[in-house]
This record gives C-alpha cells, sequence and structure tokens, in this order.
C-alpha cells in the first residue's frame, strides 16, 4: 500500500490498532485473501460504514468481515474527567459537537447527546439530593435537641409524681361528679314543683256573691 502524501481529514480517520477508534475489518480481496482496512470512510446521506485501503483511493463496497480484536487492542477506559469533557456544559462541547458533525459518526453522535442528557439529568438530581441532604441533617440535628428536651421533662414529671397526682385528682372529680348528678335526680326541678302545688282558678270563673 502507498504511503499518503497528505494529512487525514475527514470523513476519513486512520483504522489504527493502537488507536481508541480501531474497527478490526478486513476487505475481501480479487484473490480471496483479506486486508486489513487502513482508513475508514463514512459517507453522506445515512449510508452504512465503508472501508478503503488508502486516502482517497477507491472505496470498496465489497461484504466487510469483522475480526476479533486483539488483548492489547481493547477498549480504553474512560475517566470521571473525561466523561465531563464530553457535557454540554465543558468548554470543549462546541469543538467536539463540530468534530462529531464532520466525522457523520451518527450512532456516536447519539450516543454523546443521550451522555449529555443523562449527565444534565445527574447534575439536576445531585443538587436536589445535596438540598434533601443538607435539610435532613438539619432536621435531624433539630430533632435530637427535641428528643432531649421531651426526656428532661419526663425525668421532671417523674419527680414529681405528677401522673399519679392528676390521676387521683381525676378519679376523686369523678366520684364527686357522679353523687352530685345522683342527688339532682331524686330531688329535682319537677319533685319540688309537684309538693304543696295549688290549683289556681282563673278570674273569671270567680262567683260573685
Amino acid at each position: 500500500m502507498e504511503q499518503d502524501n497528505k494529512a487525514l481529514e475527514f470523513p476519513f480517520f486512520p483504522n489504527n490498532p493502537n488507536s481508541s477508534m480501531f474497527f478490526p475489518l478486513e476487505i475481501a480481496m480479487a484473490n480471496g485473501d483479506k486486508v486489513m482496512v487502513k482508513y475508514i470512510f463514512y459517507m453522506n446521506g445515512g449510508m452504512d460504514v465503508a472501508g478503503c485501503l488508502k486516502k482517497d483511493g477507491p472505496v470498496y463496497s465489497v461484504p466487510v468481515y469483522l475480526e476479533e480484536r486483539e488483548t492489547g487492542c481493547l477498549h480504553h477506559t474512560m475517566s470521571d474527567e473525561q466523561i465531563q469533557h464530553l457535557s454540554a456544559n465543558d468548554p470543549w462541547a462546541f469543538t467536539i459537537n463540530k468534530v462529531l458533525n464532520n466525522m457523520h459518526l451518527l450512532h456516536l453522535k447519539a450516543e454523546v447527546m443521550r451522555l449529555q442528557k443523562t449527565l444534565t439529568l445527574h447534575t439536576t438530581l445531585n443538587t436536589q439530593y445535596q438540598e434533601y441532604a443538607k435539610q435532613m441533617t438539619q432536621l435531624s440535628s433539630r430533632m435530637f435537641q427535641v428528643e432531649q428536651e421531651l426526656t428532661n421533662i419526663r425525668k421532671q414529671l417523674e419527680l414529681g409524681d405528677t401522673y399519679q397526682t392528676i390521676a387521683e385528682r381525676c378519679h376523686i372529680c369523678m366520684k364527686t361528679t357522679k353523687a352530685r348528678h345522683v342527688g339532682d335526680a331524686t330531688h329535682g326541678p319537677n319533685n319540688h314543683q309537684s309538693v304543696g302545688m295549688v290549683q289556681q282558678v282563673p278570674p273569671s270563673q270567680h262567683r260573685t256573691s
């Protein structure tokens, strides 16, 4: 394969096994051999990815075969800082979106947009969680103070035998009230009216002598 004489430009990018963007694709040649794709070229108009052996060379429309990656070509893990670089609020967001548009990687762009949406939701929920955690801390402190106050009041009531004193007073009050109701029933107003009652004759019924 010939050496490149120009710098790479989108939509081409090198298919290097040592790169984090390595796609293990092989193209079947006319003689039956399979050659590792040197560059990946993305077509416009939402077409599928196709491979080529050389930048600006002919694009092969023949079937492309997948090959298992070697152990040394495994994907690279992403740090939390790298994840934040892909967020919508990162200073590099404009440049990253521009690169994604030029690469025509629709599936990759969709994943980045999904990540940005999820990061925004995560930030919102984390802010709410921090506010609730602060409120819970304040409420827990206040609840502890109230419980301590209740404990002190309870001790004072126990030392003064307050509940027993109130219970005895209530018992005496109930007995007095019950006896009063019984007396009212025996010597009520109706009984007093029935004793010594004189029938009065209306003046119109008196006879003159």
